[in-house]
């Protein structure tokens, strides 16, 4: 069987509404996102779909965590759902 790893740059273009779908959809999506707020010490989702995502784009110390702790969660549904992962 071949091995999956999961590798993340941290960069990518922000969009308001980013992953909304997906933490609506998945309970793994929802515990990413909250566990990774609450090590940034602020409430992710207000940047990424509240009153303040229209002004993150311009604040790297806010869309680079949100496009990172996305791609994560994307890739946490894949490792449930269908890969064996060697590496995250």
């Amino acid at each position: 069987m071949k091995k999956v790893v999961f590798l993340f740059d941290g960069q990518g273009a922000f969009k308001p509404g980013i992953g909304r779908e997906l933490y609506a959809k998945y309970q793994m999506a929802k515990e990413v996102i909250e566990h990774s707020s609450s090590i940034l010490n602020y409430d992710l989702k207000k940047y990424i779909w509240g009153e303040e995502a229209s002004k993150t784009s311009s604040l790297t110390s806010v869309d680079q965590p949100a496009i990172s702790v996305i791609s994560l969660a994307y890739a946490e549904i894949l490792k449930e759902m269908v890969f064996p992962v060697v590496s995250l």
